[in-house]
């Protein structure tokens, strides 16, 4: 959910200077994003913190490591500032990270300088902090008073120079404490209805490579036959295995990355001033979503630093949306292609991070209009009848999901999908949408994932589907009633969290059957992927065939990196990555009586 704010959060550039009317910290304090305590956690701050000293004061920094490159260019920077300004003052750098020992790699690789670094693997954090987004997106710089155990200010920095650290520094009003109450851990708990023996389990270890292990899988892992392949969180950098089902292994093949000629294809600026900018940690490379266009080539998007001197002593930097192909095989006849997209013109954000593939030369990405729940001046869409989702001619246009691109153009072609009721209903514009994709030969199915809606359309004619299937009922007549206060804020959509508490997370689409991965969501709108349902639904009549939760092998201690559906000789199976006791696997579930109930 709201994926495509963290998007905008890395594609932003990093001011140094405030806005005229606005110091620093009340630029903070007027951004979007906002955090704060819930009550009756302050024994629990304490703890958290792991520091004794009796300090009035002491700031943190909340992150989680590759969810937003650009925004962890504060860390450095903040604690030399802090420093300068008084060497006494102390610094935690809280990293939110499930594996530690793979989060203590990248703090030291990166050289991140703290005066205490602690490691949160379990997210203890949410039962903390409460965030009007949901969930914690960017990075986080908090004052806290830890005798108290109270957060006295806090927020994501637009600004970062001298005069954000005194103000930060003198602020001592703390914040009142959140309205809401802390998640409980009902929400996470996994489903032990289920049992396991229903489930046959292949295990298949992947063998990884003594420099390259796996920390964590971005976005989604793509597994088709005998090639899986998925971008490594902490690596940076794409990953493709081969697969021996017969085996029961998994060979570590390639490592998929921007190589330093491409690195540099939209550097224009002196040798010198990228130097020295790159030595600060001012230079970003994000490798997003790797995919298999065919059995023969692969690809992977990347966000690249575009830099040019705005005048004599002025850098500009944006990032550039780009695809990279290669043959699978050998990583040659390489194609950088950069999307013909202007994010401060185009009527719509196109989410590259992630795609779909729809052919050997065309590309599906997910988009979203230009408006709310984006992070866009208000006046910029207030009161405008095709940009104002809180108003009712928002919805009388057609507001499309997914946009085809040529790969080897980088041209827009034509977008299709469009929001339904279950938007239009709850006044939440693109702010319930996680699009999901699959194709066929001739035809794909679609769908804005939280409406439980699916689209059945061909290939040539995308946006005039030939069939509509349900996946799940959303009853949008159970709504709360619509209250304009909440309008213009994240508490319009956290108003109807509590009712769209499920998402189709995957599809995959046979000659007879449709395959969803349908995702909980708990009330504070965090997935959780070790209780996920399989629901395979009849092609021809839209029936329901089979449903089935799919339940890990270990429950306890096995660590889910990701889960899809893999496509194997014309079929599609149920698959997770999971890590336990060193060893990463993947494996394919396959419910013992699901020959019974879908027959291909």
């Amino acid at each position: 959910m709201m994926k495509y704010l963290l998007y905008l959060l890395c594609l932003l550039p990093f001011s140094i200077t405030a806005q005229d009317n606005l110091t620093p910290v009340q630029e903070m304090l007027a951004y979007g994003l906002q955090i704060r305590q819930y009550d009756n956690t302050t024994d629990y701050l304490k703890n958290y913190l792991t520091i004794t000293e009796e300090n009035k004061a002491i700031y943190l920094i909340l992150y989680r490591p590759m969810s937003c490159p650009r925004c962890e260019a504060v860390i450095k920077p903040f604690y030399n500032m802090l420093k300068n300004d008084n060497s006494d003052h102390k610094m935690i750098l809280a990293t939110i990270y499930e594996d530690q020992k793979s989060a203590q790699s990248y703090v030291e690789q990166q050289k991140y300088q703290a005066d205490v670094y602690l490691y949160d693997t379990i997210n203890k954090y949410k039962d903390i902090f409460d965030f009007n987004s949901g969930e914690m997106y960017g990075l986080y710089v908090l004052k806290i008073n830890p005798i108290k155990g109270r957060l006295i200010i806090g927020g994501e920095p637009t600004t970062l120079n001298k005069k954000f650290i005194t103000d930060l520094v003198q602020y001592n009003d703390e914040f009142s404490f959140s309205a809401n109450t802390v998640l409980q851990k009902k929400d996470f708990a996994v489903d032990t209805t289920v049992d396991k023996q229903q489930f046959i389990y292949d295990k298949i270890v992947l063998e990884e490579h003594e420099n390259y292990p796996i920390s964590g899988i971005y976005e989604k892992a793509v597994f088709k036959n005998n090639h899986l392949i998925f971008t490594d969180e902490l690596k940076n950098a794409g990953y493709l295995f081969e697969i021996d089902l017969h085996a029961k292994q998994g060979y570590f093949k390639n490592l998929i990355v921007a190589d330093s000629i491409e690195k540099k294809q939209f550097v224009d600026i002196p040798q010198n001033v990228f130097e020295e900018k790159d030595k600060m940690g001012g230079i970003f490379y994000i490798a997003c979503q790797a995919n298999l266009i065919n059995k023969d080539k692969l690809s992977i998007s990347y966000s690249l630093p575009k830099l040019f001197m705005e005048s004599e002593y002025n850098m500009a930097y944006y990032n550039e949306p780009v695809i990279i192909s290669m043959d699978t095989e050998t990583l040659e006849n390489r194609k950088l292609t950069a999307l013909d997209l202007d994010i401060f013109k185009d009527e719509f954000m196109y989410q590259h991070y992630t795609y779909f593939v729809l052919d050997d030369t065309k590309i599906v990405i997910p988009c979203v209009r230009n408006t709310w729940p984006i992070e866009v001046e208000l006046e910029d869409y207030q009161g405008k009848e095709n940009l104002d989702p809180f108003l009712d001619s928002f919805y009388q246009q057609k507001n499309p999901y997914l946009a085809v691109f040529d790969i080897n153009t980088g041209k827009l072609i034509n977008r299709f999908g469009n929001l339904n009721r279950v938007q239009r209903v709850s006044k939440t514009g693109y702010y319930f949408v996680s699009t999901v994709f699959a194709g066929s030969k001739k035809e794909v199915i679609y769908g804005d994932g939280y409406s439980g809606k699916l689209f059945l359309s061909e290939k040539e004619n995308l946006d005039n589907p030939i069939k509509e299937y349900r996946v799940f009922d959303v009853d949008t007549e159970k709504f709360p009633s619509i209250n304009k206060n909440n309008f213009y804020s994240f508490d319009q959509a956290n108003n109807y969290s509590s009712i769209l508490n499920k998402y189709i997370k995957e599809v995959g689409l046979t000659k007879t059957h449709i395959y969803c991965l349908v995702n909980p969501i708990s009330s504070k709108g965090f997935s959780n992927q070790d209780n996920l349902e399989l629901i395979i639904l009849d092609k021809k009549d839209g029936k329901k065939v089979f449903s089935s939760k799919i339940v890990k092998e270990f429950a306890q201690d096995e660590r889910v990196l990701t889960i899809g559906l893999a496509e194997i000789a014309n079929t599609i199976t149920p698959y997770y990555i999971s890590k336990r006791n060193n060893e990463v696997v993947l494996k394919l579930v396959t419910p013992k009586n699901i020959a019974s109930k879908v027959k291909n």
